[in-house]
């Protein structure tokens, strides 16, 4: 059965009716802070609690899809899951720089260039997060300092570079 059509009349009342119904009255809104203070532990508690089942559950969903996950990635990149395997492929299931073999469920991650997000290669996360050291803008400052600081440090830069 097809509703009846209201007039523009009928649908500004509902409109208003929403609203007052959401709008609190100063007896709730004097209810609601009696409780707030007489119930301070549990106010405090309640972001923690929720934060701490919030992260079970997301780390249980990302446990139990593995694909849906791995398919997420894929799409951030533009690549298809040929692609992937042929990247796997190529590299031999290692990493580009390490060539260390994929730790536990956690697959190569994908390196890009965060500019252009071209993807490079397939890195261990521990590589993976050097290079993003790398890239910040303070490196060529963090090499300077080190440099200064520890001489065996600039000969290894200096024997790398040459």
């Amino acid at each position: 059965m097809i509703a009846p059509a209201r007039t523009p009349e009928e649908i500004r009342e509902g409109r208003r009716t929403r609203q007052r119904l959401r709008q609190h009255t100063p007896e709730s809104k004097a209810y609601h802070k009696a409780w707030r203070k007489a119930n301070q532990d549990k106010v405090r508690a309640w972001p923690s609690k929720s934060k701490k089942y919030n992260n079970a559950q997301l780390r249980a969903w990302y446990d139990n899809n593995p694909e849906r996950v791995q398919a997420r990635r894929l799409r951030e990149y533009s690549l298809t899951r040929e692609n992937y395997d042929a990247l796997v492929a190529k590299q031999g299931n290692r990493c580009a720089i390490c060539n260390a073999p994929p730790t536990g469920k956690k697959p190569l991650g994908i390196d890009h260039h965060h500019a252009s997000g071209k993807v490079r290669a397939l890195l261990c996360n521990r590589c993976n997060l050097r290079v993003g050291v790398l890239e910040i803008p303070a490196f060529p400052a963090l090499l300077q300092y080190l440099c200064q600081h520890h001489p065996e440090f600039r000969e290894k830069v200096l024997s790398v570079v040459q």
